[in-house]
């Protein structure tokens, strides 16, 4: 199996608004920094990927329940010993075309 889906409560999900790139930017290091992860739609390989909003506002979403899914794996491919780590990502969204 190659993928988890959950239905995940709004009460659950964080979503952040940066009024420009250089501070979303600074968000995400700060909170990678911490070990957190975030939402693949919005930040892929550490680099806030998400476009402004109409008003100019680059928003940030974070999971906690996705971000323990991840850590999952990883944590996971370390108990086995593998050669190379394995890790992962989520994506949150309403619909299955949102998640995939």
């Amino acid at each position: 199996m190659d993928e988890i889906q959950v239905q995940v409560p709004e009460r659950f999900k964080s979503i952040t608004e940066h009024s420009n790139l250089e501070a979303a930017q600074n968000y995400v290091d700060m909170m990678l920094e911490k070990g957190h992860r975030f939402d693949g739609h919005y930040v892929k390989a550490g680099k806030v990927i998400v476009e402004p909003d109409v008003y100019g506002k680059y928003r940030i979403l974070h999971c906690p329940v996705g971000e323990l899914a991840t850590k999952c794996v990883e944590k996971a491919s370390k108990i086995m010993g593998l050669p190379v780590l394995i890790t992962g990502e989520y994506l949150c969204g309403y619909t299955w075309a949102d998640s995939h």
